[in-house]
């Protein structure tokens, strides 16, 4: 058993693991690990957009941030693909993917016209696919300083049910996620 006095626990140097004993390191303070730092602002800021009451709420947060960023806006919606019974292809249940995209793409300009004032650069990306990575995946290539997104508070079955988008958004996003509730 190794015994550990007062003195030996104020040194300076981190202990490194060696062998069965430990070991000082004479590591320079260049070497090591620097700690890390948050951002100090934001220039992209990805808004996810379902329509809602709730994405109305985030939309207003992000444009706020926007505001005081001086940041651009990008709007995303995505569609998920239209359901099919027992594999019958050629009778569409719903609407087309693409139609329902283009009335979407309509919407978010709309809402931008109704919310957004002209002095803040703002586009639109409407997506086919999974929300949570199709949302992960355009902030990645966008390289989104924020993603902004609703939740509808959903727990339970509720939640089992109908998904939870904005938390595999955070579990997937390449940066950092502003959840609204």
């Amino acid at each position: 058993m190794i015994s550990l006095t007062s003195s030996f626990l104020n040194r300076k140097q981190p202990i490194q693991p060696y062998g069965n004993t430990m070991k000082i390191s004479n590591q320079s303070k260049a070497n090591r690990k620097q700690p890390v730092t948050a951002p100090t602002g934001f220039q992209k800021i990805l808004v996810a957009i379902d329509f809602s009451e709730h994405s109305k709420k985030a939309l207003l947060q992000a444009l706020s941030l926007a505001q005081e960023y001086d940041a651009s806006l990008c709007l995303v919606h995505v569609v998920e693909p239209a359901s099919f019974i027992n594999d019958l292809s050629n009778v569409a249940i719903a609407k087309p993917n693409t139609e329902v995209a283009a009335e979407a793409k309509s919407s978010l300009v709309t809402w931008a016209e109704a919310n957004i004032p002209a002095s803040i650069p703002v586009s639109f990306e409407v997506r086919i696919g999974k929300p949570f990575n199709e949302i992960s995946l355009l902030a990645g290539k966008l390289k989104a300083d924020l993603i902004v997104i609703a939740t509808h508070g959903y727990t339970g079955l509720k939640h089992v049910m109908l998904g939870g988008t904005a938390e595999r958004v955070v579990r997937h996003a390449p940066c950092p996620v502003l959840v609204i509730r």
